[in-house]
């Protein structure tokens, strides 16, 4: 039996969004049913380790493996963001640099 192939999710969220978060990766792990590991990164700062901790807990399977990653890595040398969340969350502009801050194996 070939062995199955693995399905990365790229998120972003805070630590008020975070619950939010859980509940997607709770709804991927009860419809999920073809065998692909899921590895999911979140780009969130600020995130509790009881918040972490609800969002492991919260899964059951062993199917999705979370990453939980920094904004500091995400932000290209020389660039600076608005950090006073007059605007938004940090978090919301790590959607400009997601797709060259991933490992470069995933598609």
């Amino acid at each position: 039996m070939p062995q199955a192939s693995t399905i990365y999710i790229a998120s972003n969220c805070d630590n008020d969004f975070v619950l939010f978060y859980a509940t997607l990766l709770k709804s991927i792990e009860l419809r999920h049913h073809t065998g692909e590991k899921i590895v999911s990164y979140l780009v969130g700062d600020g995130i509790t380790t009881l918040n972490k901790k609800k969002v492991e807990n919260s899964l059951e399977t062993g199917s999705i493996e979370i990453r939980w990653l920094s904004s500091k890595k995400f932000i290209p040398d020389g660039m600076h963001l608005p950090d006073d969340r007059s605007l938004f969350p940090i978090s919301i502009y790590m959607n400009l640099y997601l797709a060259d801050s991933l490992p470069h194996h995933i598609k």
